[in-house]
């Protein structure tokens, strides 16, 4: 793999970790999604792809009616209409699954996919959720990764990737890998 020196390049480096893993004809999941651009990256590299766009795009239930709120409440619609007109190309083999993720991954069968990109929620507890989710739905041999490992709000302590990754990953044995700000093992 080429050196990678932006943590802009975390979509170059994803198609080459994919290339080099050999994926041919295959099926995988991007858990967050939010506007779409790791999708076209993914689906324009690997004509093959089936791909899984797991988001909510919404605040959820419970949530308040202030303008502060409802701005919001847009802004997730545009970043979701964005992702589905960016992606239309591909609307063949792409599914945008709009549900929470750890709600969404009870759709996927056990070692289904051949690769799981979280890149949800960063906040430590719902990360852990994620992996603990999310894992099984890798087939053996697949890629599980994730994005902003190690990034600077990581290291202010605004979020909990590394930490959740690097707890699980631990826990079953795995060494994590990581660049330009990609975590990943091979299951």
């Amino acid at each position: 793999m080429s050196e990678y020196t932006s943590r802009f390049d975390y979509k170059e480096f994803l198609v080459d970790l994919f290339r080099e893993h050999g994926f041919q004809q295959f099926v995988g999941a991007e858990v967050g999604v939010w506007g779409g651009d790791t999708s076209v990256s993914l689906l324009k590299a690997f004509p093959s792809l089936t791909l899984y766009m797991v988001d909510h795009w919404e605040l959820g239930a419970g949530i308040d009616t202030s303008v502060l709120n409802m701005r919001k409440e847009r802004l997730l619609k545009k970043h979701r209409l964005h992702a589905e007109k960016q992606t239309s190309f591909a609307e063949d083999r792409r599914t945008l699954v709009r549900n929470f993720s750890v709600k969404a991954c009870e759709g996927f069968e056990d070692e289904s996919l051949d690769f799981v990109f979280i890149d949800a929620n960063h906040q430590y507890d719902y990360v852990k959720e994620d992996l603990v989710a999310w894992f099984p739905k890798v087939k053996p041999g697949g890629v599980f990764c994730g994005h902003d490992y190690g990034s600077k709000r990581e290291r202010r302590g605004m979020w909990g990737v590394k930490k959740a990754v690097d707890e699980f990953a631990l826990k079953l044995e795995y060494p994590v890998k990581d660049q330009a700000q990609i975590w990943w093992f091979v299951k």
